[in-house]
């Protein structure tokens, strides 16, 4: 016996719209080395706001903040928590 009822069927899915947006430069004599300092300084506050971030979160109870897992300083003999 078969079924009384007809499988539903499956809409199509469409695809999303993808939107690309574009900056217009504003100005085009922009110089490489002020772009380069500019650089160097957003990765060094990038580098700075990490490394406050990880000592404040959970993760920062391993030895990753200013101490440093592989500072050359104090080296503990007790284990860690990272299995040694």
């Amino acid at each position: 016996m078969g079924s009384l009822t007809k499988r539903p069927k499956i809409p199509k899915q469409v695809p999303p719209v993808k939107t690309i947006y574009v900056n217009n430069p504003t100005s085009p004599e922009v110089t490489a080395v002020s772009t380069e300092a500019s650089e160097a300084q957003v990765t060094s506050e990038e580098r700075k706001e990490s490394l406050l971030r990880r000592t404040r979160g959970r993760l920062g109870t391993i030895f990753t903040g200013f101490k440093g897992f592989l500072s050359e300083g104090e080296q503990s003999t007790r284990k860690t928590l990272l299995g040694e």
